[in-house]
């Protein structure tokens, strides 16, 4: 059980470590995201940060969701 226990902490501690870098993770998205991630740009429902940055691969917070789902709303409504 102990060595089990230990196997999984191991990963879960990786993985934290994996999430909370912000190395490998800038302005690329993944090969299977590419054509959504350049299309939200080009809508202005992905801006970046104040450098520019989007961080395709980071987690996002539940504000910067919102501000999404409200831009993407507005694109409908200007596009209806």
């Amino acid at each position: 059980w102990f060595a089990f226990k230990r196997q999984v902490m191991e990963v879960m501690e990786m993985t934290k470590e994996e999430l909370l870098s912000l190395k490998g993770t800038g302005d690329h998205p993944s090969d299977w995201a590419l054509q959504a991630a350049q299309w939200a740009k080009e809508n202005g429902i992905f801006t970046g940060d104040s450098a520019g940055n989007f961080g395709w691969q980071q987690p996002i917070t539940r504000e910067a969701l919102a501000v999404m789902l409200r831009r993407f709303s507005q694109l409908q409504t200007e596009n209806a």
